[in-house]
């Protein structure tokens, strides 16, 4: 039997609802499991339309102009008695899973499905060939088909479909061992291995049901995937309401492997509105390998793209300098190129921090604002900064005026070097290296022959580390590059950029002294270094290199040649003291070859040529190329 339904009002809005939980140590991206209640329609039915070839059939009105149609005659070909009403049809049957929920180990990938998965992947959801599957068109203009093994009309107005029970719709497709249509109730019933699909989608369940005039359908004992979330979970109840809203009953979330519930999210129930974008769960908790480790009676979540304002998971600590530390950020959605976090943090042994981070969209510019502060720390032992306001700044920005010219700004500035390493942050820093204070804009020119690049940095340095020296800053840093290709043969390539190195007055690290015995309180000591060490300055850089290549099939030859010049002006130097310091690093140096204006020019020749020497070869009865490559490489600099 072949049946198509066709809405004629349209009214089919496909299954969609999902959740996305952010700044969640998770990330779930859905728990639809209520995508169940719309697995048969999301719409009403108008009518069934059937259509078969050299066979009679009766149709009986259903309720608003609806009507249902069953063959009179058998479509097998051994014929029944016409009082029989049970006619046997003929049906497909889908491609046999390798998994019932589409899971493949990664050692059954094939190289290019392995290829795409992280490192730590150990498979994936893959859904199986089926009709429908890389459907493309607009599914509500698509008619809905139903294949059974089995069906039958009885004088109650009901139909009822057995034996391999499939319905089809554009992408969608539900499966069942049995199904009815109660034409006076406008409802139906599907029983025994449900099993719904839609692209990226699967869902399993024990039974549902389905009133075809609202559109208000349930499923019981539901298992779900998501293939491109990579997740699965589970719901006891799922009804979808009238209204589009979804109720589900002791639902869980999972992104772990089938079999394995390293982490797991449940709730006793999960509400999910469309309409608004946004998903309730009361009593929900999160385990960690069977063992509990959070508990909420209540928590609302967006389910879509949309942002909302509220609190965040907070987070307890514990540690020897700080104490038991409490955080609760709150999500402010302010506009939709505008959000910030707010996060208060409270340390039993510190105080109250409070961290600020506000990020924007604005034109042809992107960037964030991070703020955090403590009025004042209360922590005395081993802590020069006792009784200090301590703060974190940290500004990003990236601008681009257009497909060649950007411009970006990253500047991070702390009140002391100890800050990172005692609070840590949640602004996008570390407390390794020192902290970047950078303004910076690149233009690129050129075509495809010519191509050039010229960039300005200013480019400070704050140390963050209390035993070693402070980096040079470059201010300015300024650079144009660029290669020329002149012929086919010939190509040209130029580099010169130009640095002005300054450093902090007090930048060499010599020792740590203790300022307090009783708490134990130690202060970095610097000076202004020695000798040559002290010397800030200017440097000048030039290079320029040509190469004329020669590439045949059986070898090459590629010479080339290059200028390199540098020259540096140095200052902040004292004289006799850099000459006693030169004098005791270089053997040979004599105060006649002090200079602060030093520079050099060297040109420079390379010869680079190999050959290619192939022969066939046997081993173990496996034939191979045997290849000989002979390389010479000169190299002559003064």
């Amino acid at each position: 039997m072949h049946i198509e339904y066709r809405d004629p009002e349209n009214r089919c809005h496909g299954i969609s609802a999902l959740m996305d939980i952010l700044y969640t140590p998770f990330t779930p991206r859905t728990l639809t499991l209520a995508i169940a209640a719309g697995i048969m329609a999301s719409q009403t039915v108008h009518a069934i339309e059937v259509s078969a070839q050299q066979n009679e059939w009766h149709c009986q009105p259903l309720a608003n102009d609806q009507k249902l149609c069953a063959s009179r005659d058998p479509i097998i070909p051994d014929k029944q008695p016409e009082s029989r009403q049970k006619k046997t049809t003929q049906y497909s049957v889908t491609p046999k899973l390798s998994s019932p929920l589409d899971w493949q180990p990664l050692q059954q990938l094939t190289p290019t499905q392995r290829a795409s998965q992280p490192f730590y992947s150990c498979g994936t959801y893959i859904e199986p060939p089926r009709p429908g599957k890389n459907f493309n068109g607009d599914p509500e203009q698509a008619p809905i088909i139903i294949q059974a093994g089995e069906s039958s009309y009885v004088k109650n107005n009901t139909a009822t479909f057995s034996r391999n029970v499939t319905l089809r719709r554009g992408s969608q497709q539900l499966q069942s061992d049995w199904a009815m249509l109660d034409k006076q109730k406008n409802y139906s019933q599907f029983k025994g291995h449900v099993r719904f699909r839609d692209r990226g989608i699967l869902l399993l369940g024990a039974q549902g049901d389905l009133k075809l005039d609202t559109g208000r359908g349930t499923l019981d004992d539901a298992t779900y995937v998501l293939h491109e979330q990579k997740t699965r979970g589970r719901a006891a109840h799922v009804v979808r309401h009238e209204d589009k809203t979804l109720d589900l009953t002791r639902a869980t979330y999972t992104t772990c492997p089938p079999g394995d519930n390293g982490w797991l999210l449940s709730g006793r129930s999960v509400n999910l509105n469309m309409n608004s974008g946004l998903g309730v769960a009361k009593q929900a908790l999160v385990r960690i390998h069977n063992v509990p480790i959070l508990y909420t009676p209540y928590i609302s979540f967006p389910i879509d793209d949309r942002r909302k304002t509220g609190f965040l998971y907070p987070t307890l600590a514990y540690s020897d300098e700080n104490g038991m530390s409490a955080t609760l950020p709150f999500y402010l959605n302010i506009a939709p190129n505008y959000d910030a976090t707010i996060t208060p943090r409270y340390m039993t042994r510190r105080g109250l921090l409070l961290e600020n981070e506000f990020h924007y969209l604005l034109g042809n510019s992107r960037g964030e604002l991070g703020l955090a502060g403590l009025s004042k720390d209360h922590l005395k032992r081993e802590n020069p900064f006792y009784d200090h306001r301590r703060w974190l700044l940290n500004y990003r920005q990236n601008t681009v005026f257009s497909n060649r010219w950007t411009a970006e700004v990253d500047f991070a500035k702390a009140s002391d070097k100890d800050y990172l390493e005692d609070f840590r942050t949640s602004l996008g820093l570390t407390n390794y290296g020192p902290l970047n204070q950078r303004l910076s804009t690149r233009y690129q020119g050129g075509n495809t022959r010519h191509s050039w690049q010229l960039s300005a940095e200013a480019w400070q340095y704050q140390n963050m580390d209390k035993t070693a020296d402070a980096p040079y800053n470059k201010l300015p840093h300024i650079k144009f590059k660029g290669s020329w290709q002149a012929s086919d043969f010939l190509t040209l390539n130029y580099d010169a950029n130009y640095t002005k190195f300054t450093r902090d007055k007090n930048w060499n690290y010599r020792f740590e002294k203790l300022l307090d015995p009783k708490e134990s309180i130690y202060t970095s000591i610097y000076d202004a270094g020695y000798g040559i060490d002290r010397a800030n300055g200017e440097r000048l850089y030039l290079e320029t290199d040509m190469s004329l290549p020669f590439v045949r099939t059986y070898g090459f030859i590629r010479p080339g040649i290059k200028v390199q010049h540098v020259q540096y002006r140095l200052s902040n130097l004292i004289t006799t003291e850099t000459i006693k310091d030169l004098g005791t690093s270089y053997y040979g140096f004599t105060p006649a070859d002090y200079t602060e204006s030093p520079n050099t020019t060297v040109a420079s020749f390379t010869i680079d040529s190999g050959l290619y020497l192939d022969r066939p070869t046997t081993i173990a009865g496996t034939s191979f190329t045997h290849t000989l490559e002979p390389r010479l490489k000169y190299l002559y600099a003064p």
